[in-house]
């Protein structure tokens, strides 16, 4: 995984933020830095790994004891992902199993979307060709290329609401013959939506996020493939 997946992972249901205490890491685990406070895509960035003896569900747990009913998560396999608003950061947990047992993932810390909200992180009007409500704005558009795929991520925010969102990018993508794959909320209160759709060759996944009372981030990932592998 290179680090600017990692980075927009980490992203996926992104807030508003502000310095914060750091991400505690899961316990007994063992900790290395990857990235300590730098910069990537015009935001600031610490990344860490680690390896547990515990499970990736052990792991999980730890996280949603701590933060009870403040956190949001997701899957993408093999990664499952926790992450919540600690004081104005967004901390993010990703946890997948590890081959000889236990665990092992990554704890991330950006700043990305205070940086848009308070305008401190611009980019040319990107996002040609994706679909998206009126007014959104395109904050990042990145292209990735793998053997045997090809692939983009986007980051946007607009000022409508999840649902708003998340029943724009149903309509578009089945009217367009995709199928939907899931359609799940990672958030109390309607703050949280995670879609994924699939078509021949492609596969597609959108998480929205309300970021605060006004704003409402999407992040997009579309992978294509020569070969249909799911």
């Amino acid at each position: 995984m290179n680090t600017r997946w990692l980075v927009l992972l980490s992203l996926l249901l992104a807030a508003p933020l502000r310095a914060a205490p750091d991400l505690v890491a899961p316990p007994h685990a063992r900790v290395a830095s990857v990235a300590g406070d730098t910069g990537a895509l015009g935001m600031r960035l610490a990344i860490r790994r680690f390896e547990s003896e515990q499970s990736p569900e052990a792991v999980l747990a730890f996280y949603r004891k701590r933060w009870k009913g403040r956190a949001a998560e997701a899957a993408m396999p093999p990664w499952r992902m926790i992450g919540r608003l600690v004081d104005g950061e967004y901390h993010n947990v990703q946890v997948q199993a590890a081959a000889g047992g236990g665990s092992w993932g990554y704890l991330s810390v950006s700043d990305l979307p205070r940086r848009a909200r308070k305008g401190r992180y611009t980019l040319a009007d990107l996002g040609k060709g994706f679909p998206r409500m009126g007014g959104s704005r395109v904050l990042d558009d990145q292209p990735s290329r793998d053997a045997g795929k090809r692939g983009r991520t986007l980051m946007l925010q607009n000022g409508f609401s999840v649902a708003g969102n998340a029943g724009f990018y149903r309509r578009h993508y089945q009217g367009q013959g995709w199928r939907l794959l899931l359609d799940e909320a990672v958030a109390a209160r309607g703050r949280g939506q995670v879609l994924a759709f699939a078509r021949r060759g492609e596969r597609l996944l959108i998480a929205i996020n309300r970021s605060d009372e006004n704003t409402t981030t999407v992040v997009a990932n579309l992978e294509q493939a020569r070969v249909l592998p799911w």
